[in-house]
């Protein structure tokens, strides 16, 4: 995959700032284990590496397929990060995981070259391939992850993909994934936005303001909140945050959302939550990028807060006089 032709990626704030890599990798950790279904498809000059495959996301600084069995991922960096980026991709994959996770460093084979990779092998056969590819307008983060017996698949497609650019007009031909839906029900992205479907959820971003992610956790899977609520906390740079909770509801359902305040004062802020809607365990994360008390109108589709409990400093009875 090669690097647009820009002197600086037009990196918006949620793929170049912060929650990327920890969003990514714990999609990948918590993605169902199905292969996606084949695509009816009529001819074409794409490559037969892409057959059945579907765009989650495309944009000059990230990409990402939906093909059977595999999902293909590449996000543009500028100088600097791109190391970073990929040990929190692996990370945050390897936190939710099932067990033993065996971890090692391989090469891939490309056109005519090798991508140094890390390779990671979950518990229930899964493999994440994650690589970082040095070009001179830019640096790529190539990866791409398998269910069981799909991982000769997951190594064509970056051996394919390393030779085609973010803008191949082939990649356009491609489906689009489907509408993002959460617990069921379709969840429009607004105006103005910009979606990412991942298995099992998506992620919404409305530039700097704000960004709604959710997973679907399958049963047994513990710990996702948790690794994202510090996963997300590091990358947003939190030195000591105030953390707290706070009454709130998923869909209308009761639930504890934990809060974490910049302790700078200003935004971002974060809004996590589990809960299980109409039957399937969600996990839900709010970046707030403004300033404002509310959470912004594109997290409110999904949350609401009720307001937090008063501090024993707050009940405490006044003083005598």
């Amino acid at each position: 995959m090669q690097a647009p032709h820009v002197d600086a990626p037009a990196v918006k704030w949620f793929t170049e700032g912060m929650p990327s890599p920890v969003l990514l990798a714990l999609a990948l950790a918590s993605s169902a284990a199905a292969p996606s279904p084949p695509l009816a498809e009529g001819p074409s000059s794409r490559p037969p590496e892409l057959a059945g495959c579907a765009v989650a996301e495309r944009d000059v600084a990230a990409l990402t397929l939906d093909c059977p069995g595999v999902r293909f991922f590449v996000r543009v960096r500028g100088a600097g990060g791109a190391d970073a980026f990929a040990r929190g991709i692996v990370a945050g994959f390897k936190a939710t995981a099932p067990q033993p996770v065996d971890e090692a460093t391989t090469k891939v084979p490309l056109a005519e070259r090798s991508l140094l990779a890390t390779r990671v092998r979950t518990g229930d056969g899964r493999v994440l391939l994650v690589g970082v590819d040095a070009q001179p307008a830019a640096t790529l983060i190539l990866g791409c992850q398998a269910l069981p017996g799909s991982e000769g698949r997951c190594t064509a497609l970056l051996a394919t993909l390393a030779t085609m650019r973010l803008d191949d007009p082939r990649l356009g031909e491609l489906p689009a994934a489907a509408q993002a839906t959460f617990a069921g029900r379709a969840l429009p992205t607004p105006e103005g936005c910009r979606l990412s479907v991942h298995a099992g959820g998506a992620t919404i971003q409305c530039g700097g303001e704000a960004a709604l992610s959710w997973l679907a956790v399958p049963d047994g899977r513990e710990g996702v909140l948790d690794a994202l609520i510090d996963g997300l906390s590091a990358t947003l740079g939190f030195q000591g945050p105030e953390r707290r909770t706070q009454p709130c509801a998923v869909e209308g359902l009761a639930a504890t959302c934990r809060v974490l305040r910049n302790p700078a004062g200003g935004p971002p802020n974060l809004v996590g939550v589990e809960q299980v809607v109409r039957g399937t365990r969600m996990v839900v994360a709010c970046i707030d990028g403004r300033a404002g008390p509310e959470l912004p109108e594109l997290c409110r589709s999904v949350l609401s807060l009720s307001a937090p409990a008063p501090s024993a400093a707050d009940t405490a009875a006044p003083a005598a006089p």
